[in-house]
């Protein structure tokens, strides 16, 4: 690929297996001896290779000396080889340069046909059933061989001031998608500056990267939303399989794993089961940063009773949650040869179940040592000593990743729905987000992109609702640490210069007074959800009235901070309307009368309403969803908010598992180099 105003010498060699010498036509033209070799250029145009033929320049390259000029369109000529004798070789050269306003992600194609002297027929030799029917119409020269050279018009990166959106791009990425993505998106929706980073030209996405510049991509996408185009790409012809950007992530582009800030944010589109896969598992092969060793089990059940004890009374999980490792040692009592791999594989089980239920926000990975355990003893054993290896991976509060995944994410149509924009939105850190939804509603933006970033806000604190629910967390001091959406909108600059601005603006009073009621009563909702208020279901009661009362004391907050705009006839009209729509639905989904306070029923109407699943809000458009919510069993729906998966291997599963991405960190750290 080549940059706009970028030049290169495209080099290929002819090699002469003959007897005699080839070529040297324009030095030996009088004596018509060696054969004549030339060859010719030009450029093929189509729907696909749309690069404007003006803007590119080519001409013959020896040494290091440029020749004449080559016409590529309209009039090709034959460019005279010099003389190569037998068993020699030939490199001929050809300088190839673009302009400076060829369109990214435009392609062209550069057809090289090599031509050789057509030797006359033997006497008495004639051609049959073909056009020529004597010697004297053979053509004087014959194509031997064609050579076909893609090029594709990639830009390098370069930092803008106040750029807040990324754009990873490869050699796959075509000019339509990346022109709707750039104008369309970016800049006519969104109003939002952009850089743009080709993972086929750098070939590497590891935050060590250095730029030409001297800036470490680490640093380059700090504050920024990275949004990944996934269309795999060959680095050339000769490669047995295409490769997509997310290979090019050494640890990949979780929090705790990546080496990014965690101000870097990320937008997979076209994310598939395979790819999600492979980076819900990168931390299998990350060199875990804290280790332990426990006697036996109910010491590391104690631990880890510690660990949520601390979070929960903190009201929140610290942003460097290390990725561990923990020996727990086992006693399993056996029989028979055999039966001791199977006990220590409901062992496994057993630690799992207890997982799941004490440390729901937490991925866990439980490795049983069968084979080990099986060589080292035989027969009739009363009680053997061995351990279970137990790696806690990524947290639940801590995903910085959200993927739209479905096979026509690269078209024009599906970039251009509603649904893009609240992906954008959910996938921006807190505080970008709501300092963009107040500059949209002071420069009075579409409804659809006001309305995408209020629902991600929503979205968000359903999350930080369930989050605090389920980890039993107590009310305390700091609640906008619990509840950072909350935290993000009242601590906006951004946002609380709307509403100073507003007693001397009155339209701005007016629009600003209409988004924000909308957007408090969403999360008044949320706040006071009917599932936390159960009228009979006693059970976890003590948590549900915590959640209630921590998020109804900071949503008030936020209603103080916001009193001066906010219209309390629109709020209670809009809750009204909203529980409707919310209950339409919850009877729609489960065919029946539902129990709205039932656990988990209303916020799930909520969720579903406020994401990409609500086809009256987004149309029809492809789901967007937290990574970390990828990380599951069985199919669950957006709106249903899964915990993290606590999964058992054996010893050879897992040595399997961890070859599999040990091989893929391998290759991309070939396409790197």
């Amino acid at each position: 690929s080549l940059c706009p105003g970028e030049e290169t010498v495209v080099t290929f060699s002819l090699d002469n297996v003959g007897a005699d010498p080839l070529g040297g036509f324009d030095v030996n033209r009088a004596m018509h001896n060696p054969r004549r070799i030339a060859v010719r250029y030009f450029y093929l145009k189509s729907k696909v290779f749309d690069m404007p033929s003006d803007m590119v320049h080519c001409s013959t390259h020896s040494g290091d000396a440029d020749g004449s000029m080559i016409d590529l369109v309209t009039n090709p000529k034959l460019v005279d080889v010099p003389e190569i004798a037998p068993g020699e070789s030939h490199d001929v050269k050809t300088k190839l340069a673009l302009g400076k306003e060829v369109p990214f992600y435009s392609r062209m194609s550069l057809i090289v046909d090599v031509f050789i002297q057509t030797l006359k027929l033997p006497r008495g030799i004639k051609i049959e059933q073909e056009n020529y029917d004597s010697d004297e119409r053979m053509p004087n020269m014959s194509v031997v061989q064609r050579r076909k050279l893609e090029f594709t018009c990639e830009p390098m990166y370069e930092e803008r001031q106040a750029a807040k959106i990324v754009f990873v791009t490869s050699y796959a990425t075509t000019r339509i998608q990346f022109e709707t993505w750039t104008d369309y998106v970016a800049t006519e929706t969104l109003n939002l500056k952009y850089e743009v980073f080709s993972a086929s030209r750098y070939g590497s996405l590891d935050p060590t990267f250095t730029l030409e510049n001297g800036t470490t991509l680490r640093d380059a996408f700090r504050n920024k939303l990275v949004i990944v185009l996934t269309e795999k790409f060959k680095e050339n012809a000769r490669d047995k399989e295409p490769i997509s950007p997310l290979r090019l992530f050494p640890n990949g582009c979780m929090q705790q794993t990546s080496g990014y800030e965690p101000s870097t944010r990320w937008l997979i589109m076209g994310a598939n089961d395979t790819l999600n896969k492979d980076l819900l598992q990168q931390h299998l092969t990350t060199e875990p940063q804290e280790r332990a060793d426990f006697p036996d089990v109910s010491t590391f059940q104690k631990h880890i009773i510690k660990l949520t004890e601390g979070r929960a009374a903190a009201g929140h999980e610290k942003n460097d949650l290390p990725i561990r490792m923990d020996t727990v040692n086992v006693s399993i009592p056996t029989s028979k040869e055999g039966k001791a791999a199977l006990k220590l594989q409901k062992a496994a089980e057993s630690l799992a179940e207890w997982l799941r239920h004490n440390d729901p926000l937490s991925q866990y990975v439980i490795e049983y040592h069968d084979k080990e355990f099986a060589a080292h003893k035989k027969g009739l054993i009363k009680r053997q000593r061995t351990y279970l290896e137990v790696r806690r991976g990524f947290c639940r509060s801590l995903n910085s990743v959200v993927c739209v995944a479905g096979k026509y994410t690269a078209e024009q149509k599906q970039i251009k729905s509603d649904g893009v924009i609240m992906s954008i939105a959910e996938a921006m850190s807190q505080e970008m987000r709501v300092a963009f939804l107040a500059e949209a509603i002071r420069d009075n933006m579409p409804e659809k992109v006001i309305t995408a970033f209020k629902y991600a806000c929503v979205s968000d604190m359903i999350r930080e609702c369930t989050v605090f629910l389920e980890s039993d967390m107590k009310m305390n001091s700091d609640l906008e640490l619990s509840f950072p959406s909350i935290g993000a909108l009242i601590d906006s600059v951004e946002m609380l210069t709307v509403i100073r601005d507003c007693k001397t603006w009155q339209e701005l009073k007016k629009k600003t007074s209409k988004e924000l009621s909308d957007l408090l009563a969403r999360l008044e909702l949320v706040s006071n959800s009917k599932d936390l208020r159960p009228r009979f279901n006693m059970v976890g009661v003590t948590k549900k009235k915590a959640t209630l009362e921590a998020m109804s004391e900071i949503v008030a907050r936020l209603r103080v901070q916001w009193k001066t705009v906010i219209s309390n006839e629109q709020v209670d009209a809009i809750k009204k309307t909203l529980k409707l729509e919310i209950k339409g639905f919850l009877k729609e989904d489960a065919g029946k009368t539902v129990n709205v306070r039932a656990d988990r029923r209303w916020i799930q109407g909520l969720n579903y309403v406020h994401s990409t699943e609500n086809d009256k809000a987004f149309g029809i458009a492809n789901a967007s969803k937290r990574l970390i919510e990828l990380d599951i069993d069985a199919q669950t729906d957006n709106y249903k908010i899964p915990p993290p998966s606590v999964r058992v291997y054996s010893s050879t599963e897992m040595r399997e598992i961890q070859e599999e991405v040990a091989y893929r960190q391998e290759r991309c750290n070939l396409v790197a180099n």
